[in-house]
This record gives structure tokens, C-alpha cells and sequence, in this order.
């Protein structure tokens, strides 16, 4: 087992990362800051002292609503909720009332263009909440953050604009359980 911690001072962001092996396969896992990591690393270990990775143990992983602001921005009203996982990760959830569809948009289609990836594009089959132009994106965290990237999900219904914002995985998940 190594822990790894990597300091960028351009852009002043640091970074951490655990890796074992056990038996034939290789574990890695990285994440914004070293305690947050071992917190991580600790919440998944399993009731054998194993360590379960992957999709498997964010499906574990419980959701709890910490804060709800209400706002006003000149061009639309917004509802923001934070939740916080189990596994010390947060998630966003936040809905921008628009004064039109066309308007939500426009507003969806600005906020791509800052994206540095987009991972998927349209509707999903399974989702049962009336979606218009859902797409999962790539965003570069503000330089305060202790994430190096922020994974959104985005569509917009009439003239209001959702999102989901967090790591991929509790990202995922979390639409998975409230969205379908």
C-alpha cells in the first residue's frame, strides 16, 4: 500500500492517492485531499477489513440534505439544495427558474460551453421525469475547491434548468435514486 500526496502550485490545488494490491489486482484511488481520501478509503472497507472499489460501494452510499438556499440573480430565481454522502463526498442539486423554455435553453447551452468534456448527450430510456436535452459534463473546478473536476448533470424541463453537481459516481447515483 502507498499514499500519495501531489502538491500543483500553479494552480494551487494538492492531491492524493492510495494504492494497494491484493493478489493478482491493482487498486488505486485519488482524490482532492489526503484526510478526505482516508475517509473515503475507511468508509469502504467492508465488515472483513476488505476494501470493496468501484460501483458497488457508491450504491451503499447513504444522502443526507445539509442545506437549502433560495435566491434571486437578475435573470432567474433558483433553489439550491446540498446534500452530503456518507462516504464525506457532496452533492448540488439546483433548479433556475426561467421566465420561458427558450430561455432555459439558451442558459443550458452557455453553461456547456465552459465543459471541458462532455460524456453523454440525450435522453435516457429509463428516466421517468420529463428531461429536455439531458447531457452528463466535465467542468473544471473553481481554484477554492478541493476537487480538481465537477461532474454535471443537466437538462432542463419548460423554462427551468436542473442540475446535479459532484463527483461522477455520487452524481450518477444520486439521479439514479431520485430521477427514475
Amino acid at each position: 500500500r502507498a499514499v500519495l500526496k501531489f502538491d500543483n502550485k500553479e494552480q494551487q490545488k494538492s492531491h492524493a492517492q492510495v494504492t494497494w494490491t491484493s493478489d493478482k489486482d491493482f487498486h488505486s484511488i485519488s482524490g482532492p485531499s489526503l484526510e478526505r481520501l482516508l475517509e473515503f478509503e475507511n468508509a469502504l472497507k467492508t465488515r472483513n477489513g476488505k476494501i470493496s472499489t468501484g460501483i458497488e460501494s457508491v450504491q451503499e452510499v447513504t444522502f443526507t440534505a445539509s442545506e437549502t438556499k433560495h435566491g434571486r440573480s437578475a435573470d432567474f430565481e433558483f433553489k439550491e439544495e446540498q446534500f452530503l454522502t456518507s462516504d464525506c463526498e457532496s452533492v448540488t442539486l439546483r433548479r433556475e427558474f426561467f421566465s420561458s423554455a427558450q430561455r432555459a435553453d439558451e442558459e443550458l447551452a452557455k453553461r456547456l460551453k465552459n465543459a471541458t468534456t462532455i460524456l453523454e448527450r440525450g435522453r435516457k430510456p429509463q428516466v421517468t421525469t420529463e428531461q429536455n436535452g439531458r447531457v452528463v459534463a466535465m467542468f473544471t473546478a473553481p481554484t477554492q475547491s478541493e476537487q480538481l473536476e465537477d461532474t454535471m448533470i443537466l437538462w432542463t424541463s419548460n423554462a427551468e434548468l436542473h442540475s446535479i453537481k459532484g463527483t461522477m459516481l455520487h452524481v450518477l447515483e444520486f439521479e439514479k435514486r431520485n430521477y427514475r
